[in-house]
């Protein structure tokens, strides 16, 4: 048996839970036992899913995603990496944070859950097509310069 009110192991013979000093025996009619799966408890943030994933396939590598959901810092980084070269870092950090848009598990800067997108894989594909043929873009401009 469980303690209603701090969910403390009440073991038999005790007429107190040891943890909190409730006594042990019916449950009051004002007692409730909070509903922890329940879907409609969880608060998103106001920030639009779709429109996140949206700039996550446009715009992902330079991290404007990021600045639109108030991770400034993380959209800064990605965007320094993209323009020192490391394109692909950022685009895999990208493909990271759709798949978070997907699963319901991306926050916001201010640690609010951003409403889950689950059809943002679709926008994932798009997302590896363009960051290829981009990367491909670059390499050849790169090898245009050196040569």
């Amino acid at each position: 048996m469980f303690c209603y009110k701090c969910g403390a192991e009440i073991l038999p013979g005790m007429q107190y839970c040891g943890k909190c000093g409730t006594k042990v025996g019916e449950i009051p009619a004002e007692a409730s036992i909070p509903n922890v799966l329940d879907d409609e408890a969880t608060e998103y943030s106001e920030k639009s899913g779709t429109k996140t994933a949206i700039l996550a396939t446009l715009f992902g590598p330079l991290g404007i995603h990021d600045f639109y959901t108030n991770n400034a810092t993380k959209g800064a980084i990605k965007l320094i990496l993209t323009f020192f070269g490391f394109f692909l870092v950022s685009a895999v950090w990208t493909l990271i944070d759709m798949y978070q848009l997907a699963v319901g598990s991306y926050k916001d800067g201010d640690g609010d859950t951003i409403e889950p997108a689950p059809w943002v894989f679709i926008y994932a594909i798009i997302f590896i097509v363009l960051s290829i043929v981009i990367f491909i873009a670059l390499i050849r401009i790169l090898m245009a310069y050196l040569a």
